[in-house]
């Protein structure tokens, strides 16, 4: 597709790199003041980002009209400063994307700009006019640890495990034999998801919360779970010192989180947190992996295909994990 980005400043450019790059897109970069003469130009075909920084409100919003009234009606708002005080604003005028500073920062990437071109394409503009996407609210910590900063918001893979059976395992159990319970399955863990960056994060006595990195494209965190639930037997033969068999469940999603180093969690107000942990206590049963549809939506075809689809939960669809014995 072709996408003209109208911006006066170098660092904006540098976010649609990687788009540019890309095969099945083209970025064409135009100086703010052109916004009127090109759109007289443009065609159904094209999609328009208008960088906003540094303009007034007073001018912000002719030029937002001058969007909505054009041929293509496809465009989105780079806001690095948060000059735009009710987000919301820029969607109600027809707007199909809204990247801040943190998220031009990352990089707009091909993916990513899939949704959002499948976002401003589908369904009728009135519907478009009440509803922010998803997309806007993604900021990908990465593939890898390095660009995540303590403080800052980013979106994770987010994976609960809890034990399961604990009140009868407590009732037949030393307090020594339920501690090197608990190591041994956060050592599984740890070693598990060491690969795709996993960190256990939150840890409560039975139950918590991994954090796998999320680069905005892809989910990683699924196959090692499934490798979890497929070696549930030998783990127990070959780890864990109970005659009891031991089993844990698991609920995979991608969502947002302030980052704050583990142990330093407390303050967090974070939807995403609360929703995984209620979704592992009161929605996943014995044994069970599910998996959100966000999180299911960025897994390869092969591995989705295993999945299930199963009940909702806080009004999210779930799918768990097909019998694969």
């Amino acid at each position: 597709m072709r996408v003209l980005l109208f911006t006066d400043t170098r660092s904006c450019i540098e976010g649609f790199d990687a788009l540019g790059r890309s095969k099945n897109h083209s970025v064409e970069v135009y100086p703010t003041g052109d916004l009127k003469p090109v759109l007289e130009e443009v065609t159904h075909d094209t999609f328009i980002y208008l960088d906003i920084t540094g303009l007034s409100i007073a001018s912000i919003r002719p030029r937002l009209k001058l969007l909505e009234d054009s041929v293509s009606s496809r465009f989105g708002v780079v806001d690095r400063n948060g000059t735009l005080k009710d987000i919301a604003e820029a969607f109600q005028r027809g707007a199909s994307d809204y990247i801040d500073g943190r998220l031009l920062r990352k990089g707009l990437t091909t993916a990513r700009f899939g949704r959002v071109v499948e976002f401003a394409t589908s369904g009728e503009a009135g519907s478009r006019q009440v509803q922010i996407p998803v997309p806007a609210e993604i900021y990908p910590s990465g593939s890898v640890w390095d660009d995540v900063e303590p403080g800052e918001e980013y979106t994770f893979q987010m994976l609960y495990v809890g034990l399961d059976h604990m009140k009868e395992l407590r009732r037949k159990s030393s307090e020594d034999l339920l501690r090197t319970l608990r190591r041994t399955l956060q050592g599984i863990l740890t070693r598990s998801f060491a690969g795709v960056g996993g960190r256990i994060w939150v840890w409560k006595e039975d139950d918590g919360v991994l954090l796998c990195p999320f680069d905005g494209e892809r989910v990683t965190a699924l196959i090692p779970a499934i490798r979890l639930v497929l070696n549930r037997v030998l783990m127990n033969i070959e780890q864990f010192s109970v005659t009891t068999p031991i089993s844990w469940r698991m609920g995979l999603h991608v969502g947002n989180t302030r980052y704050e180093a583990s142990g330093e969690t407390s303050e967090i107000v974070s939807e995403s947190l609360n929703f995984i942990f209620h979704l592992g206590e009161r929605a996943v049963r014995s044994g069970q992996l599910a998996v959100t549809e966000t999180a299911l939506a960025f897994a390869p075809d092969q591995v989705s295909n295993w999945f299930l689809r199963g009940p909702e939960f806080e009004s999210v669809p779930l799918y768990v994990l097909r019998d694969l014995a």
